[in-house]
């Protein structure tokens, strides 16, 4: 019986796994740091991503399955924890690469200049927050961090893109 729950646990994640990749763009994630919570779009892996979590799950049931088969003197739940620390991780650090690549690409910054935006996260003077901007080019949205002026430019506020310089947006508010 735990052998075909194992088994199930290490399938049935790496398929939803394979078709979110497949997707691509689309992702739950809650940000540990501010517990902030979005469905339906990704703009970076957290540690509590659907994704990484669907990974250490099905790692956690292929080593369950291995040990329990193949009759390893190792417990099947150790065993499964021992092969799902190492498939988040790759996971984790897989993602987090491609997003990476993705966000710094000065042919995507380029675009954005002169496109409207949203900011999701305050932008404080002399600070760095965070707005969504589309790219004309591929019709994709996009996070940037972004700066702005000398006032508090709050969540919501719909702004400008004057420039882009080093992967980072500076902004202004209408008016």
């Amino acid at each position: 019986m735990s052998e075909t729950i194992f088994f199930w646990m290490a399938v049935s994640p790496a398929i939803l796994l394979t078709i979110l990749m497949i997707i691509g763009d689309f992702d739950i994630e809650f940000d540990i740091t501010d517990g902030h919570f979005d469905v339906g779009h990704s703009h970076g892996v957290g540690p509590l991503g659907v994704k990484v979590l669907l990974a250490f799950t099905s790692g956690f049931g292929l080593g369950g399955y291995l040990a329990h088969s193949f009759d390893w003197s190792i417990n099947p739940i150790l065993c499964g924890l021992l092969f799902a620390i190492p498939s988040y991780l790759i996971v984790f650090i897989f993602m987090r690469i491609m997003y990476s690549q993705r966000g710094n690409s000065q042919v995507i910054a380029t675009n954005v200049v002169g496109q409207k935006a949203r900011v999701v996260n305050i932008i404080h003077p002399n600070s760095v927050g965070e707005i969504i901007v589309k790219d004309p080019n591929v019709e994709t949205e996009i996070y940037m961090p972004a700066t702005g002026n000398d006032k508090v430019i709050e969540k919501d506020t719909i702004v400008t893109v004057e420039s882009v310089e080093g992967g980072t947006a500076k902004v202004k508010t209408e008016g």
